[in-house]
């Protein structure tokens, strides 16, 4: 797993972190091949901001936003890289997103859903340390699991 968690409170878009989180990502001396979210990330500046700095493929399904043009069957995608993203988006790769919906699930399922901390950095710390603390529960319980 990569190491980048973030957090927002309920009165702004989780979209409004990314860049935050692929700033993260793009210090960290890790190779990624592609980044996998779901329809609300789906904005031309997260792909591109995706691709020329991580250098990774994006698998973010469209939002059916648009409406076809006259004389077309088809919606067009806004941007050059949604675009990309609507001839070349892999159903296989985009699966892979259930993981991580199944590691979100444990970590709010065994050490809360709820984020105690006042200020956005606490808050921050809160959840990069219940993200380490369930990393290391997984090494333990795979070192001793029979």
């Amino acid at each position: 797993m990569i190491p980048a968690c973030g957090c927002a409170d309920s009165n702004h878009a989780d979209v409004k972190r990314m860049t935050y989180l692929i700033d993260d990502l793009a210090e960290s001396a890790f190779s990624i091949s592609f980044v996998v979210a779901d329809k609300g990330y789906d904005a031309e500046y997260v792909h591109r901001e995706i691709r020329e700095r991580l250098h990774a493929e994006t698998m973010i399904p469209l939002r059916n936003m648009a409406k076809p043009s006259k004389g077309e069957s088809t919606k067009k995608a806004r941007g050059f890289y949604r675009g990309v993203m609507k001839h070349c988006f892999d159903k296989g790769i985009y699966s892979r997103r259930s993981q991580i919906e199944t590691v979100n699930s444990m970590i709010k399922r065994k050490m809360g859903d709820v984020v105690y901390g006042r200020s956005e950095t606490s808050r921050h710390k809160e959840v990069l340390f219940r993200c380490i603390a369930h990393n290391l529960r997984r090494l333990i319980d795979l070192k001793y699991s029979p």
